[in-house]
């Protein structure tokens, strides 16, 4: 039996020199995981959605805590992230962040994240 609703896979590219992805188009899905690539200018992860797909904010959880995935940046493997996708439900567009909007880290070549969703 198949699965109703099967996974989908983005590319967002963190562009040497740069700390932020272009806008990766989610609308109509949920953000389910990220793939990290093997090879991170050690940083932690942050995320910005937006629900227009040209205004983008910070992720924060309901604690005022950046969307974090930290624990998983520095390591030379690559990751599967699970997200909660209730936090990007409602997002048209997100962009993957090298550090935090407040000390952004610039990744040493380009960085090749996959964006896994499902949709809703």
């Amino acid at each position: 039996m198949a699965y109703q609703n099967p996974l989908r896979t983005r590319t967002a590219t963190i562009a040497s020199g740069a700390s932020l992805s272009g806008a990766v188009t989610v609308d109509g899905e949920a953000v389910v995981a990220v793939i990290t690539p093997a090879a991170w200018t050690a940083a932690a992860l942050t995320f910005e959605k937006s629900i227009d797909g040209a205004a983008f904010f910070p992720v924060f959880d309901v604690d005022a805590e950046l969307d974090v995935v930290s624990a998983v940046m520095g390591t030379a493997q690559a990751r599967w992230v699970v997200l909660d996708p209730r936090i990007y439900a409602d997002a048209k567009a997100i962009r993957l962040r090298s550090g935090t909007s407040g000390a952004p880290v610039s990744q040493g070549a380009d960085r090749d994240f996959t964006v896994v969703t499902r949709p809703i």
